[in-house]
Parts: structure tokens; sequence; C-alpha cells
């Protein structure tokens, strides 16, 4: 089974969240920051990897936000609140594997404007706007 651990990050001064911009051949997409979780790790573990390995942020406290389970995959989301909005760059192995035909781009996103773009998973997608609207996150 797939296992993945993401972290939304959320700037709660602006109402934004950074995700990443994915441009892949012909395909445009957002994805949540994060993702596979190495054998021996925790979810936990795994999520401040990959957020320190792809954009160099050092995460430190975070809660659980939401998770889910299909029959080939588990995915578990975190939430960390961060005032400062600076502009990151993608690093680790995406930027080596970045080209004309594979961008990750690194962008902050209202949080009101999450409906017209699309971000995968649908799930967490729906998550997000739902806690908004509740005004949870």
């Amino acid at each position: 089974m797939k296992k993945r651990a993401g972290v939304l990050i959320i700037n709660p001064e602006k109402d934004c969240i950074l995700l990443i911009h994915r441009i892949r051949n012909s395909l445009e997409y957002w994805v949540i920051p994060g993702g596979t979780v190495e054998d021996g790790e925790s979810f936990e573990e795994a999520a401040k990897r990959e957020i320190m390995e792809e954009l160099g942020i050092k995460m430190e406290g975070f809660t659980e936000f939401f998770s889910f389970s299909t029959e080939d995959r588990e995915e578990r989301y975190y939430l960390t609140k961060i005032m400062e909005m600076k502009e990151y760059t993608i690093q680790g192995e995406e930027k080596e594997r970045s080209g004309k035909d594979n961008q990750y781009l690194v962008k902050w996103v209202n949080l009101n404007q999450l409906s017209n773009i699309d971000l995968k998973p649908l799930i967490i997608k729906n998550e997000i706007i739902l806690s908004k609207a509740r005004g949870i996150i």
C-alpha cells in the first residue's frame, strides 16, 4: 500500500495556502507539499522530511488535519500556520527532475480561489474548502 504525507501550510492573515503547481507534459494541476512515507518512517516524520526536502522549511509544530484510505493508498495531511509569506522554490529531487515538460512551481493561493483550480486529490480540496467555510482554517 502506498503511503503519502502532506502539509497544508496556511497564512491565516492573508488567507492563503502554499501549493505546488505541477505542469507535466500538457497536464496542469496543483498538489499539497509532501510525499511518500518511507519504510520505518511515521507519517509525521515523512511530512517533516518532505517539507524540508521540497521547500527547505523546518516544521516543528503542526496538527493532523485529514486522512483517507483507498484500496491501494493511505494519505495523511497535517496543518501548520505561518505568518511570513515569503517566496519558496522547489528543492531536492523535484528540482533535479524539473525541466520544460516537468515543472514544480511553488505558489501562495488564496483559499477562496481553491474551487477554481485543479487541486489533487479532489478529496483534500473539498475538505479544505469545507474547513474554510466552517472557520477551522
